[in-house]
C-alpha cells in the first residue's frame, strides 16, 4: 500500500523507516525544505538528526499532490502548530485516505488537539491517533515497540494492522481518541516534575513511590480533560509516561533534573512540558486541581 508521511523531522523519518520494513508498503515522505530534500534524495541521509543512517528504502518529494495522490494512508508527522496549515494545503487533495496523527501536543493559540483541528477544517476522512513509548532513534532499529492506535473505525484498525506487518510493533487498539491525544501532552509536564524529584531523591524506593504518584496524576488528568482514566493502562499512557519520565534521553525529564541541580540559568528555556503546563492550567478548572502535582510543583514552571 502507498503510505504518505508528511514531515521529515525525527519522528516522520523514523516512522517511515519503520514502515518500510514491510515490503508491501510503498513509503513517500514529503518535506518543504529544499536543502533537506536534496540531502535525502542524493545521499539518503539526514545528518543533522540521524547522522549517517541510510533512508535508501524511502521515496521523497516536495510536491504535496505527488505525495498524497493514490495513497491509502496519510500520516501527519508535522509539529502541532503546523497541523492546521498543512491540512489546509492538503484538504483539496484528500480523497478517501485514512489520516493518522502522530504529533504530541496542542495547537498553541487554540489549545486544540490534532483531531479537533481536522474537525474545524471539516475534514471528514476516517482517522486515528498513533502514540506510544518510542524514541525516534529506537524506531530505526529492529527492536520490539508498542503503539496505541486510537480510532472509532474498524476499517482503520484493519489497514493499520496490515501496515505494520513484518515489523516488531505490538499494536493495541483504543477508542479513547481524546485520552490518547491528551496523554501525549500530560506526560511531558509530569516528566519535568519527575526529573526534579529523581535528582533530589536517589533511593529506588522513593522513586518508585513517586512514579506511582505521577501515574495516578496522569489518570486523573485524562479523566478531567474528557478522556478515560483507563487510558493510563496503554502504551500511549503508562508506556509513554515511563519512557518520558524516567529517561535522561527525554528533554523534559532532563530539564527537571537540571532545575534540581541549579543548572538552568535561563528559565525561559523552552521544552514541551513548560508550554503544555500553561495550556493545562487554562483547560482545567482550578477546583479540579486541588492536591494536584501541577499545583504542588508550580514553582518549576515559573519564568523567573
Amino acid at each position: 500500500m502507498k503510505i504518505s508521511v508528511l514531515g521529515s523531522g525525527a519522528f516522520g523519518l523514523a516512522i517511515a523507516s519503520l514502515l518500510s520494513k514491510n515490503k508491501n508498503n510503498n513509503i513517500i515522505v514529503w518535506t518543504s525544505f529544499k536543502e533537506e530534500y536534496d540531502e535525502l534524495v542524493k545521499y539518503h541521509t539526514h545528518k543533522r538528526i540521524f547522522n549517517d543512517y541510510s533512508f535508501k528504502d524511502l521515496n521523497f518529494s516536495m510536491n504535496l499532490e505527488e505525495t498524497i495522490n493514490d495513497a491509502q494512508v496519510f500520516i501527519l508527522a508535522v509539529p502541532s502548530n503546523a497541523i492546521r496549515e498543512v491540512l489546509n494545503k492538503t484538504k483539496k487533495l484528500l480523497n478517501n485516505q485514512i489520516l493518522i496523527f502522530v504529533s504530541k501536543g496542542l495547537e498553541e493559540n487554540t489549545l486544540k488537539r490534532s483531531s479537533e483541528i481536522a474537525k474545524d477544517l471539516e475534514i471528514n476522512n476516517r482517522y486515528a491517533v498513533l502514540a506510544g513509548p518510542t524514541f525516534a532513534k529506537d524506531m530505526l532499529n529492529d527492536i520490539p515497540l508498542g503503539f496505541t492506535l486510537a480510532t472509532e473505525s474498524k476499517e482503520v484498525v484493519e489497514v493499520a494492522e496490515k501496515m505494520f506487518d513484518n515489523t516488531k510493533v505490538n499494536l493495541e487498539v483504543s477508542n479513547d481518541i481524546v485520552g490518547v491525544e491528551y496523554a501525549g501532552c500530560v506526560k511531558n509536564v509530569l516528566a519535568i516534575i519527575a526529573g526534579y524529584f529523581y535528582a533530589k531523591e536517589k533511593a529506588s524506593s522513593a522513586r518508585a513511590m513517586f512514579f506511582t504518584k505521577i501515574a495516578k496524576e496522569e489518570a486523573n488528568l485524562l479523566a478531567v480533560l474528557g478522556g478515560s482514566s483507563k487510558t493510563l493502562y496503554t502504551y500511549a499512557g503508562l508506556g509513554d509516561l515511563l519512557l518520558t519520565a524516567t529517561s535522561n534521553e527525554s528533554r523534559n525529564f532532563s530539564y527537571g533534573e537540571a532545575l534540581a541541580n541549579n543548572l538552568i540559568t535561563d528559565k525561559s528555556t523552552t521544552v514541551e512540558g513548560k508550554k503544555t503546563y500553561k495550556s493545562l492550567l487554562t483547560l482545567i478548572p482550578k477546583e479540579r486541581l486541588t492536591d494536584s502535582l501541577l499545583v504542588t510543583y508550580a514553582y518549576l514552571f515559573e519564568e523567573n
